[in-house]
């Protein structure tokens, strides 16, 4: 991501905040076009692109091959529902 976006990548930049917190919303944006589905894309940001494609071609976890029906990581089902349930606080306090 940092190399296709003209950023210099080094790892001890990603523990200051604001190159990590720049990478990130870089990452999140690309995966977001890639899916064309910000539940997919969240998905993939914990889990990995590959896990999220393997999942959409597993009918026990996708009926469609475009939406997820289970999320067998209970780690990514956790941090999606924390990733909503933080979207929907902040959605309702501003506006």
């Amino acid at each position: 991501i940092a190399e296709k976006n003209k950023i210099d990548y080094q790892d001890e930049k990603l523990f200051n905040p604001a190159y990590n917190i720049e990478i990130a919303t870089i990452y999140l944006s690309f995966l977001i076009k890639y899916f064309g589905d910000v539940k997919l894309a969240v998905c993939a940001y914990n889990a990995g692109q590959g896990n999220v494609l393997s999942w959409l071609g597993n009918s026990n976890y996708s009926q469609d091959g475009k939406n997820l029906n289970v999320i067998p990581f209970e780690e990514t089902k956790s941090y999606l529902s924390k990733v909503y349930k933080n979207y929907y606080y902040y959605k309702n306090r501003y506006n």
